[in-house]
């Protein structure tokens, strides 16, 4: 047997060994990818700028801030520019620019009992523009319940499901709203 023939063999047995680590590995990585949450990207992303698109087609441009607060099944931006905290069910993201390329897997059990509902009631008695596939209400957020919010909007209240709502727009508070998390 030559030097040559024992070079080729070995040469074979590690180009067959490196596909198959990379397809084990690419298998792995997709298996852990599958995991992955829309809340889990942005949890990696907070403190980063990011674009969203909603499914609210009155408002002309997309909702654009830095992510400060995540929750299972909503998304906290600050928009420094306009002094606004917008607060987006994951349910009416359309496309979001600007998330980073990498994550660090799915979150833990803990992380899945803060919801939408856990971000909005800290905005409790603050004037607030909540967006609903059919335009905006304008009013103050009085209370949160487990699957609506009552705004005082005018003379009235109005009950708003949750499952309607495209974003909540708030003011940026003082340092006095508690459980806050702001970036």
């Amino acid at each position: 047997m030559s030097g040559r023939g024992a070079d080729d063999g070995y040469s074979e047995v590690l180009a067959q060994l490196d596909t198959e680590t990379a397809a084990n590995a690419m298998a792995v990585a997709q298996a852990v990818y599958a995991g992955v949450g829309l809340a889990d990207r942005f949890r990696d992303a907070l403190g980063v700028a990011v674009t969203l698109e909603t499914s609210d087609s009155h408002r002309e441009s997309a909702i654009a801030g830095t992510v400060a607060d995540v929750a299972i099944d909503a998304v906290a931006l600050r928009d420094r520019g306009s002094g606004s905290h917008w607060i987006v069910p994951m349910d009416a993201i359309e496309a979001v620019r600007g998330l980073p390329p990498g994550h660090r897997g799915p979150s833990g059990v803990a992380d899945g009992r803060r919801s939408l509902r856990t971000l909005l009631r800290p905005w409790s008695g603050c004037d607030a523009t909540v967006a609903l596939r059919r335009g905006p209400l304008h009013g103050r957020l009085q209370r949160v319940g487990a699957d609506h919010l009552q705004l005082q909007a005018g003379q009235g209240s109005v009950v708003v499901p949750l499952a309607a709502i495209c974003w909540v727009r708030v003011p940026l508070p003082d340092q006095s709203v508690p459980g806050l998390a702001l970036m």
